[in-house]
């Protein structure tokens, strides 16, 4: 867990790096939430909205060389997801939705 429900940092950023360059490359599977996916890439908080967006930072932490990115939906609150949690999984060349 990166970031806690309140939004707030759980890791100091050299440990975001560490992540991203140590553990992400010798990962099978990596499965953020959005807020924990904004972090690991940089982004703003809230830039994620749509399904859209997810599918951006899937592929985007897909670079750090994981097998699989799973993004998971929960905090997505976008009229695209229909009220509904939509996780995003993809592996390099598909990407995968409900």
């Amino acid at each position: 867990v990166l970031v806690a429900t309140s939004g707030d940092a759980l890791a100091k950023e050299d440990i975001i790096h560490e992540f991203t360059r140590e553990l992400f490359p010798v990962a099978t599977v990596v499965t953020p939430n959005i807020p924990e996916a904004e972090l690991l890439l940089g982004w703003e908080p809230g830039r994620i909205k749509t399904v859209g967006d997810a599918i951006e930072a899937a592929k985007a932490l897909h670079e750090f060389g994981s097998e699989w990115v799973l993004v998971k939906g929960g905090h997505l609150s976008s009229s695209d997801a229909g009220g509904d949690c939509i996780d995003i999984l993809y592996n390099g060349s598909q990407v995968h939705q409900p």
